[in-house]
C-alpha cells in the first residue's frame, strides 16, 4: 500500500513540474519579390532528391544578403525563419522540383510561406491575497512597535528611557551627532550643527583677515607719517643753516675760506685777523656798543 502511494505521489510531482504546453498557430505569409536586377533568393532550399514527391520547399538556411534577407529586414514580425515551407509560386503548386523550377524562370515571385509559430502561454490568476485573522494582525501590529522602539533606541541622540527589550544605555558622542538625520519616537529629527559649524568657520576666517588687513593700513600709514617727519626735519635743518649763514652774513663774519680768497685778491700776505664782536684780541671777551650805518 505504501509502495503504492509512493509512486503515485512521484508522478504526481512529475506531472506538476512538467512545462506548460505552448500552442501553435498556422499562418500563410504571402512575398512579392522582383529579381530582375539579378539578385538571388539569399536562402538554401533542403535538398528532394530523397523525396521527390514534396510538395513545398522547406527553407534550411538565410544568407545575410538576398531579396528574402531584405524582405526579412523589412516586414520582422512575419520575417522567415528555418523550417518555413514555400507551398506556392507564382500560383502554381506542385513538387519541389516544380517550385524550383518556376523560382528559376521567372524574375518576379509571388510566394506563399506557411509559418508555424508558438504562441505566449495565457497568464495564470493571480488568487487574491488570504486576508488576516484577528490574531494575526495584533502579532503583526505587536512586531511592529517592538521593531520601531528597537530602532529609536539604537538611534536616538540621548535617550535613556526604558524600551521594550530594557532600558537602553547607547549613547553617541556629541561630536558624532552634528549634521546626522536620525529617527526618534517616530518624528524626523535632523541635526544642522555641521551647516552652523562651516557658516561660523567662515565669519571667523573673514573677521581674521578684516583684521589683518586693518593692521597692515595701520602699518602704512605710521611708514608714511614717520617718511613725512623726517624730511619735515630735513627741511627745517636746511633753513636753520639757511639763517645762521644770513646772520653771519649780516655782522660780516664770514667763512674762513671766504675771508682768504678776498686777502690773495687785495694782495695781503696775512689775512686779517677776524673775531667775533664780543671778543678782544686776546680772545677776551668785552662788551662792544655797535652801531649801524
Amino acid at each position: 500500500m505504501s509502495k503504492m502511494f509512493g509512486s503515485s505521489f512521484s508522478r504526481s510531482l512529475v506531472r506538476d513540474a512538467s512545462p506548460v504546453p505552448r500552442s501553435r498557430e498556422t499562418r500563410i505569409v504571402t512575398l512579392d519579390l522582383d529579381g530582375s536586377d539579378g539578385c538571388n533568393l539569399g536562402v538554401d532550399f533542403e535538398s528532394d532528391d530523397s523525396d521527390d514527391e514534396s510538395r513545398s520547399l522547406s527553407i534550411d538556411y538565410l544568407h545575410p544578403v538576398g531579396l528574402i534577407p531584405s524582405w526579412n529586414a523589412a516586414n520582422g514580425d512575419m520575417a522567415l525563419r528555418r523550417w518555413d515551407r514555400i507551398v506556392e509560386v507564382n500560383g502554381v503548386r506542385g513538387t519541389s522540383r516544380t517550385l524550383r523550377r518556376v523560382c528559376a524562370n521567372n524574375d518576379h515571385l509571388r510566394f506563399l510561406v506557411m509559418q508555424t509559430r508558438e504562441r505566449n502561454p495565457p497568464k495564470t490568476p493571480t488568487l487574491p491575497r488570504r486576508a488576516r485573522t484577528e490574531s494575526e494582525r495584533a502579532l503583526a501590529a505587536t512586531e511592529a512597535s517592538r521593531e520601531t522602539d528597537a530602532s529609536a533606541c539604537r538611534s536616538g541622540p540621548d535617550v535613556t528611557s526604558s524600551c521594550a527589550s530594557g532600558p537602553c544605555e547607547h549613547k553617541e558622542p556629541e561630536h558624532q551627532l552634528a549634521g546626522k538625520s536620525y529617527e526618534f519616537e517616530g518624528k524626523g529629527v535632523v541635526e544642522e550643527h555641521g551647516d552652523e559649524e562651516q557658516e561660523q568657520k567662515k565669519e571667523d576666517h573673514k573677521e581674521e583677515d578684516d583684521e589683518e588687513n586693518g593692521k597692515q593700513e595701520e602699518h602704512e600709514k605710521e611708514e608714511e607719517k614717520e617718511r613725512d617727519e623726517e624730511e619735515k626735519e630735513e627741511e627745517d635743518q636746511e633753513n636753520d643753516e639757511e639763517e645762521r649763514k644770513a646772520t653771519r652774513s649780516s655782522f660780516g663774519l664770514e667763512p674762513q675760506h671766504v675771508a682768504h680768497e678776498k686777502d690773495e685778491e687785495l694782495g695781503n700776505t696775512e689775512p686779517e685777523q677776524v673775531y667775533p664782536p664780543d671778543t678782544n684780541s686776546d680772545g677776551l671777551g668785552k662788551s662792544v656798543a655797535w652801531e649801524y650805518t
